[in-house]
């Protein structure tokens, strides 16, 4: 499946917010999570701030915006803090496809190391990234940024226990 990866555009928000909702019912029909269906998804402000910094690329079919990858820059590793493909586009390698378009671009600018944190038994998370290559990070060696981001995640109501931060490394 052929999509064209580009880096956001300002135009491109509130396409992105649809496919990141539309992301986010695959969770409904999991009792535990359902609530992830109905809960906030990234604002058209935190979206034009990742635009900005250059940090944001979306997959686009044709016309339709299909999913979209965001991440936040640290220095030598980049965090992914969202990565969305719309449910229509599902199954179709396009997340694939965004993870690589970011890592050849982390790789050409030095970057080491790509990490996100996700549902530890939900399949298409992090099962689904340890097949495109990523390693769980045993406890004892998360840094404190991704400590201080599953603190939040907990406090916003997603439960240590079921979460995981996840490595790929690069250089």
């Amino acid at each position: 499946m052929s999509v064209t990866i580009r880096p956001a555009q300002s135009a491109d928000i509130e396409a992105m917010m649809a496919a990141e909702r539309s992301a986010a019912e695959l969770f409904r029909p999991l009792p535990q999570w359902a609530f992830i269906a109905d809960d906030a998804i990234m604002s058209a402000a935190q979206h034009a701030a990742l635009i900005a910094e250059e940090s944001e690329w979306l997959a686009q079919d044709g016309a339709a915006v299909a999913g979209f990858i965001a991440v936040r820059r640290h220095g030598d590793e980049w965090h992914i803090a969202e990565l969305s493909v719309a449910a229509e586009h599902q199954r179709r390698g396009i997340g694939r496809q965004l993870i690589v378009a970011v890592a050849d671009c982390a790789s050409r600018q030095g970057v080491r190391q790509l990490t996100l944190t996700t549902f530890r038994n939900v399949p298409w998370n992090a099962p689904y990234y340890r097949r495109l290559g990523f390693e769980t990070i045993p406890t004892v060696e998360l840094s404190a940024r991704l400590r201080a981001q599953m603190a939040s995640e907990a406090e916003h109501g997603l439960p240590l226990g079921s979460r995981c931060a996840m490595k790929f490394t690069l250089l």
